[in-house]
């Protein structure tokens, strides 16, 4: 939960700056995503994919939303940093992805995962199987309602996550448009 707060100091400040302009908001984001990036993020401190995966959509988002002011040279080290923890959670989204079980752990372990994929499009020769990896996942589970919803419509996991689940379903999949053309709304009207 500490990764939670982390990531989401990077991606508001990181969002405030590019709403305002306002420098003291891009002074903080840069010095929460470069600090993040030379944390350790690894098994030996028992990272879990419920914590890296937030940190993957947290350096995709302030590495879109500050790209023109990152030096190169702190760009690649948060680029690095991202395909580290890509590359070490590969293994456990590409033996999933075909997984029916829908729910909220679902949509989170995936949807950040795949957005920071996205990010990564045209810029990482691994990004396009990672990003289809994903598509194949919320295919089979997350945008099928009988999967991913109860009989009503309800999520899965209880009330208290609808918010959440929602918001990541749609973070990945309006990034998953906007990036590739891809539509899964249209694809699942009824999700």
């Amino acid at each position: 939960y500490t990764a939670m707060q982390a990531t989401a100091l990077i991606e508001h400040y990181a969002f405030a700056w590019k709403m305002t302009g306002d420098g003291r908001w891009l002074s903080r984001a840069k010095d929460w995503l470069l600090a993040a990036a030379s944390w350790e993020h690894s098994d030996r401190i028992e990272e879990h994919f419920y914590t890296a995966n937030r940190y993957m959509q947290a350096f995709a988002l302030a590495l879109d939303l500050l790209h023109d002011q990152l030096t190169s040279r702190e760009t690649k080290a948060v680029t690095d940093c991202l395909v580290r923890q890509m590359q070490r959670w590969w293994p456990d989204v590409n033996n999933l992805r075909a997984n029916p079980a829908g729910g909220h752990h679902a949509v989170v372990d995936n949807g950040h995962f795949g957005v920071a994929a996205l990010h990564l499009m045209g810029k990482h020769p691994d990004a396009p199987k990672w990003v289809d990896a994903v598509i194949e996942r919320f295919r089979c589970a997350i945008m099928v309602v009988d999967q991913g919803c109860g009989p009503d419509g309800e999520p899965v996991d209880g009330p208290t996550f609808w918010p959440w689940e929602n918001l990541w379903m749609f973070q990945f999949a309006d990034a998953l448009r906007n990036v590739t053309g891809l539509d899964l709304y249209a694809e699942f009207p009824q999700r």
